[in-house]
């Protein structure tokens, strides 16, 4: 009777895995990555100025962006799918006012992007602006 009722809990057990797999299988990202290519450059910067490096990352995107078939180009530290952890930096912080409730977590994932990385991911922004060539990076002496 045990073994009975140990072989309909393992299976009522595998049913619902299999169920949640289904699920997984037909759940789609929020982002495109169907016709997306990613490539790693290293970084260049041995025996350069920051302003060479910054060159050489420009022309790159300009350049691919020049390619018969290229609809969009950006650039950052990682994609979604593939690098997940980025930099793995941590930054905590907290809004002026607001009450740190038990379980809430402050801590915001660093991933740098350039202009058009939304569009060229097919990720709509719903409030607000994409980046522009116009914005620069904030540096602080905190």
């Amino acid at each position: 009777m045990t073994q009975i009722a140990a072989s309909f809990l393992l299976l009522a057990g595998a049913c619902v895995l299999m169920k949640t797999l289904f699920v997984l299988e037909q759940t789609r990202p929020q982002f495109e990555s169907a016709n997306v290519l990613a490539v790693n450059l290293p970084l260049m910067s041995y025996g350069k100025t920051p302003q060479q490096v910054q060159d050489f990352y420009r022309d790159a995107v300009r350049r691919i962006g020049a390619l018969p078939g290229v609809e969009h180009v950006s650039s950052g530290f990682s994609v979604p799918w593939r690098d997940e952890q980025g930099l793995s930096i941590g930054f905590s912080f907290a809004a002026t006012g607001a009450r740190r409730a038990d379980g809430q977590d402050y801590r915001a994932k660093f991933r740098s992007v350039s202009p058009n990385f939304f569009a060229t991911f097919g990720v709509p922004i719903l409030e607000g602006r994409d980046f522009n060539d116009g914005d620069k990076t904030v540096r602080s002496g905190w």
